[in-house]
């Protein structure tokens, strides 16, 4: 018997209802390096180490300690019962883990989304998560909330049949803010530092540019030929070839130094954004000249 079964029998749970997201879309799409097609605060999440570990760094100190029930009934005895029934229900749907989660999807996009899957007699079992991206509340006149859009389809689903949670909620639209769109453009800079511009200058430490000068008029006269010469040189590899060349080798003295200040800069402004301690991210908290750093 499993241990689901075993749940089910033991609270006297009849046969589930079948949830109405369905199972046919994918939800992380990675179809290249730069992460094509996807959200780009979501983008930076999966694909930036820094944000990545913000991010789940505040979401496990701001659940770490559950959620709990409390009774603040004058007679709390008459409603131990009740109490003990909404317990049984948030370790069913694992409600400890939905509230993390859900504090980092708020973080990345201002909102977390769960269909509320219910039992025969009505009773949650079950959180699904929904595409942050693809919901969107529909409101009346009155900005009362009336449902729910999702994936384009207008009254997909009622106000009751979804768990909404939103980060930094400071219109009436119920939205909410992405604490990743702040430092997109910080976040931009040092990846391309880190993933574009360092590997260049490591390969330059060890094969320095070189400056071709070649008689190519006894080869196929096209940009092939060119660009193959520059493709070996460019590999620290020696060229035998029938014709003149002429080779200067030109010795680049990068400024590592200059480049770390800069990554360094980029970092502080990223954590900065997040709010998150240094001590709490592994980062060395030390004095830099007459600056702290915290």
């Amino acid at each position: 018997m499993s241990l689901r079964t075993l749940i089910k029998q033991t609270l006297g749970l009849k046969a589930s209802a079948k949830p109405k997201a369905k199972n046919t879309y994918p939800t992380t799409p990675s179809t290249g390096t730069y992460y094509e097609g996807m959200n780009q605060d979501y983008r930076w999440f999966r694909q930036d180490e820094l944000t990545r570990k913000c991010i789940t760094t505040n979401a496990y100190f701001a659940t770490a300690n559950g959620f709990e029930t409390i009774l603040e009934s004058g007679n709390p005895d008459e409603y131990v019962p009740i109490k003990d029934g909404v317990d049984e229900i948030n370790k069913l749907v694992n409600l400890d883990k939905i509230l993390h989660d859900a504090q980092i999807k708020r973080s990345i996009h201002g909102r977390a989304a769960y269909e509320i899957v219910r039992d025969s007699r009505s009773l949650p079992e079950r959180l699904l998560p929904l595409q942050n991206t693809q919901i969107k509340p529909e409101l009346d006149e009155g900005w009362r909330l009336t449902g729910f859009t999702y994936r384009g389809k207008k009254g997909f689903y009622g106000p009751e049949e979804v768990l909404y949670l939103t980060n930094l909620d400071l219109e009436t639209d119920q939205l909410g803010l992405s604490d990743v769109e702040p430092g997109r453009t910080v976040l931009e800079a040092r990846h391309s530092i880190l993933r574009e511009d360092l590997p260049e200058i490591a390969r330059t430490l060890w094969a320095p540019y070189v400056i071709l000068k070649a008689d190519t008029s006894g080869l196929p006269e096209d940009e092939a030929t060119i660009t193959k010469l520059a493709e070996v040189a460019r590999a620290g590899k020696s060229i035998a070839i029938n014709e003149s060349v002429e080779a200067t080798t030109v010795n680049l003295t990068p400024d590592i130094e200059g480049l770390n200040g800069l990554l360094d800069k980029l970092e502080e402004a990223i954590i900065a954004d997040f709010g998150t301690p240094r001590f709490l991210l592994g980062r060395p908290m030390f004095i830099s000249g007459d600056r702290r750093r915290l």
